[in-house]
């Protein structure tokens, strides 16, 4: 599907007319080209927000709760990053939720189970 052009008038192409005269087949397509795009920018987002962060960092978010949850950050996941607390809870969280408290921890500073051995 080409973009909306602008004429000699300089307006632009009323999209809510161009998706009126369109077939279920052609918007069924757009659909899909539409939900493509969306999924495309999700999966740049989160990965542009996993740079700031690496294993070993000590990370804050809010829980469901609204308490504050500080923790280390032990894994990189696809979509998520995994965050073990001093209680020893751990939390799957997105990495756009996270606040950094403290630049990356030495290993010797850390609990023997906080960081994993062989990161994925």
């Amino acid at each position: 599907m080409k973009k909306p052009s602008r004429g000699n008038t300089g307006q632009a192409i009323n999209l809510a007319e161009l998706i009126d005269d369109m077939t279920e087949d052609k918007l069924v397509a757009l659909h899909n080209i539409i939900v493509n795009r969306l999924n495309m920018l999700h999966r740049q987002r989160t990965r542009q927000s996993m740079e700031d962060f690496r294993p070993g960092d000590v990370v804050s978010f809010q829980a469901e709760d609204g308490q504050t949850v500080t923790g280390v950050l032990v894994r990189l996941n696809k979509k998520t990053v995994t965050v073990h607390t001093g209680s020893g809870a751990r939390w799957n969280v997105a990495p756009q939720l996270l606040t950094r408290v403290k630049r990356q921890l030495s290993s010797e500073n850390l609990p023997d189970n906080t960081v994993e051995k062989k990161l994925h």
